[in-house]
């Protein structure tokens, strides 16, 4: 019987991303920690990143990119989580003085890229995770995924899978019919009131 093959950790990866972009829709209302601890701890957070320049790209395969580890408060803090145990940040997103977007990385298979946004008197607003979340940083038999995601000058938000599928025998062997190649893609844009992504379109090649 010819099938498909996923990964486990494939699939975990789609699920952070989709519990992850759930929760960032009506975080708003959730407190993780005391306001006078949170704005503290926000503040010194605030003080040690770097500004992130715009354009910004990532590529899940191949970036290797410097961060800064946080401590169990700071990343329950950008999470709005208080089950969130790890996480990496890699800086603020040109501060405009209204609201701090906060680019940080939740372990996954890899490292995937999340918006914590707060207003300027330190209000959580909400935590969107930017990839799309079906490839790993490796190719499976029978399945390949390359995620890219950028960022534009414009703050609008660009995340793409490109995919090809093939049907395996029981030894993932690559069985001689067409493969189905397709791109996923995902779109948003920064706001005031933190990042949104619209729906998955899945686009033929």
């Amino acid at each position: 019987m010819a099938f498909i093959r996923l990964s486990v950790g494939l699939i975990l990866s789609a699920l952070f991303c989709n519990c992850s972009n759930d929760r960032g829709d009506t975080s708003s209302g959730k407190v993780t920690v005391s306001s006078e601890l949170g704005a503290t701890t926000l503040e010194r957070l605030v003080e040690r990143l770097p500004v992130i320049d715009l354009p910004w790209s990532f590529d899940l395969r191949e970036n290797e990119v410097q961060s800064i580890e946080l401590s169990s408060i700071e990343i329950q803090l950008l999470a709005n989580d208080p089950a969130q145990e790890a996480g990496s940040v890699l800086g603020i997103l040109e501060n405009d003085h209204e609201v701090i977007h906060i680019l940080w990385l939740t372990p996954a298979d890899s490292e995937l890229p999340v918006i914590s946004s707060f207003s300027s008197e330190g209000q959580f607003l909400r935590s969107t995770c930017l990839a799309i979340g079906n490839c790993a940083p490796w190719d499976e038999p029978c399945f390949s995924c390359h995620e890219t995601i950028r960022i534009g000058t414009d703050r609008t938000i660009l995340a793409t899978d490109t995919v090809t599928s093939c049907e395996c025998d029981s030894l993932y062997e690559p069985i001689q019919t067409p493969c189905t190649r397709y791109v996923q893609v995902m779109t948003g844009t920064l706001t005031p009131l933190g990042a949104w992504l619209k729906p998955t379109k899945r686009i033929n090649l």
